[in-house]
């Protein structure tokens, strides 16, 4: 007998996740027909939630925090978005978070600074942006078409000085178990009121569709978790030093990433799978050539070793580095409440592009935020994290497989990727090939290297996929181990 394929059209989740329960115990497919709401209730009250995973809900979101997106909409893997780029979207002066004529006279302070001094940096870099870009892209000068490019440079510089409060626009998919699951959480103290408010009309849209959804949803409180902190600087200021203490002591210099720990130690557990594996006929690799761009690793039977491999790493990056860490959604992390780690005089990451010439009057800005920030939080305003901005850096261990950093690296190696999360990367590679270089020799496809070079290497045309996108440098010309200075 063949296998039959039909694609289900019915949308609600109440239908198809009765119809998924009944198949589990009969004899064959039972129809998506009818509905059952004491099922339903039955199904969700004893755990069985994998039923009501079936059909997802895709939301068109606006008017979102960035710190929400942070905090709540991105903080677990369960989710899929497409959200407006602030490195290639001008911020609008008026997309803000909490910008009432009720709100507290330092918060609108903080957020008419942030405006201003956004435009004023995004001017006071865009000639640099202009020469830096044609020194890449002297074929496209005078060209009109790609006259906004160094625009978007100058754009995605300046958007460290921007508050948590900017909001944005985004595609975001989730299923019902996990708008539960948020609606669990969301009255918590560090996402009040804005969390509560967005889940809430999520629910709404979702059962004026699904209305048989409603009595389970009804049995779920809206719920607090003890997330928010409490705002301690000197506190703050002793934890950080013991956590920046071991960057300090190693032979290399790391800003970003520290590899703390790493298994396995030695070859010894690898080569049990490898002779276990090799004898029944399965050879590993990662990925053939690994110029695919889907990531199968992750699927394929014959890279599953990545998935022996764990590393842990202590990481400080900027807030807004750490928002496009977290689309790695394989790569879990552990950081303490955000207001809980702002120490006396916060830390903050200085773009290249303002170094030397303009690093003052960056850093005058930013830290003009900063004492904004730290007024509100010494008031005891429980929104003042909304204040923050983008440059400030936060602490954090992360721990993940060898298959989920190579997806990372295969990403954000890329000399298009952001140049922060390009150096964070960077280190971590380094690091990763120190301790288990071995292992990545000794797999075909197993280098940590962009997907340009790799190609290359596979004498394949073109090297790079992105077209007029590409970034202009031609990594695969750089020898091996030479180091790449970014400008920008």
């Amino acid at each position: 007998m063949s296998a039959e394929v039909t694609l289900v059209k019915e949308n609600r989740n109440s239908k198809v996740a009765v119809a998924a329960a009944l198949s589990c115990y009969g004899p064959s497919l039972v129809p998506i027909e009818a509905e059952n709401p004491v099922l339903l209730a039955s199904l969700f009250k004893s755990g069985h939630h994998t039923t009501f995973q079936h059909r997802s809900y895709t939301f068109q979101l606006s008017g979102v925090s960035r710190y929400l997106v942070w905090a709540l909409l991105h903080s677990h893997p369960f989710y899929n978005s497409s959200q407006v780029s602030q490195r290639y979207v001008k911020t609008d002066p008026k997309n803000f978070y909490g910008m009432t004529e009720e709100a507290n006279r330092h918060y609108k302070g903080a957020i008419l600074d942030a405006v201003k001094a956004y435009q004023e940096l995004v001017d006071l870099i865009l000639p640099k942006a202009q020469d830096l870009y044609y020194k890449r892209f002297a074929h496209r000068k005078g060209d009109a078409k790609y006259d906004k490019d160094p625009q978007k440079i100058a754009w995605e510089n300046a958007r460290y000085v921007l508050p948590l409060a900017t909001t944005c626009h985004l595609y975001h998919t989730i299923d019902f178990l996990t708008l539960m699951r948020l609606k669990s959480v969301a009255d918590s103290p560090c996402y009040a009121p804005e969390g509560r408010e967005l889940v809430d009309k999520m629910l709404k849209v979702v059962l004026a569709y699904d209305p048989a959804l409603r009595s389970i949803a009804d049995s779920v409180e809206w719920g607090k978790i003890n997330q928010n902190g409490s705002y301690d600087p000197h506190k703050a200021d002793i934890a950080n030093k013991e956590f920046d203490q071991p960057f300090s002591f190693q032979d290399e210099k790391f800003d970003f990433a520290l590899l703390m720990d790493y298994m396995p130690h030695n070859s010894g557990k690898f080569d049990r799978i490898s002779r276990y594996v090799n004898d029944l006929g399965l050879a590993y690799q990662f990925n053939g050539p690994n110029d695919s761009t889907l990531n199968n690793d992750m699927t394929s039977r014959d890279a599953a070793i990545g998935e022996s491999a764990i590393y842990q790493f202590a990481k400080k990056t900027s807030l807004s580095c750490d928002a496009q860490q977290q689309r790695h959604r394989s790569i879990r992390r552990v950081m303490p409440p955000l207001l809980s780690i702002m120490a006396s005089k916060p830390d903050y990451y200085v773009p290249q592009i303002f170094k030397p010439e303009y690093e003052e009057e960056y850093c005058k800005r930013i830290e003009q935020q900063l004492r904004y920030f730290s007024t509100l939080a010494g008031e005891g305003n429980s929104g003042a994290v909304y204040a923050l901005p983008n440059a400030v850096n936060v602490r954090f261990f992360e721990t993940m497989s060898l298959n989920a950093f190579r997806h990372q690296a295969k990403m954000r190696l890329c000399m298009n990727a952001q140049e922060e999360i390009w150096k964070a990367t960077t280190e971590e590679s380094d690091q990763i090939l120190k301790v288990h270089g071995w292992l990545l020799k000794a797999y075909p496809g197993g280098e940590l290297i962009p997907n340009c070079v790799r190609r290359f290497n596979d004498h394949k045309e073109p090297p790079c996929l992105e077209g007029k996108r590409w970034c202009g440098t031609q990594p695969w010309r750089l020898n091996i181990g030479e180091k790449f200075f970014r400008e920008y």
